[in-house]
């Protein structure tokens, strides 16, 4: 995974912040990403160990768009990964599982990333 952010989406962000008067607008929806994607990460987890693959399928759905439009690419790449993969039907369970336990640490590089922007 080359490219951790989608600056282009990050400034959109930042830009929108800008017709907010109080707060700031991009760390509050960077926090809620943050309560959320760690939510995700935990059922996702679940799942694969109980091999609940429609649940993973739904969870990685999620986590790609709600990680792409925070502007964290990497997390949403692999999240479509997950989803790639079980679009085979023979799905390689050890591979998920990779790529399942890549999850928490992509969000936390992000979420980094995103807040000393």
């Amino acid at each position: 995974m080359d490219q951790l952010l989608n600056l282009e989406t990050v400034q959109e962000i930042r830009e929108l912040g800008i017709l907010r008067p109080k707060g700031n607008f991009a760390l509050d929806l960077y926090n809620l990403f943050d309560e959320q994607s760690d939510k995700i990460n935990k059922e996702l987890a679940a799942a694969v160990t109980c091999l609940d693959l429609n649940r993973v399928r739904h969870l990685a759905h999620s986590l790609k768009g709600t990680s792409a439009n925070i502007g964290a690419l990497a997390l949403s790449r692999c999240a479509e990964e997950i989803e790639n993969l079980l679009q085979d039907s023979h799905c390689n369970i050890d591979a998920l599982t990779n790529a399942v336990h890549k999850l928490p640490l992509l969000r936390q590089e992000s979420l980094t990333a995103l807040k000393h922007l």
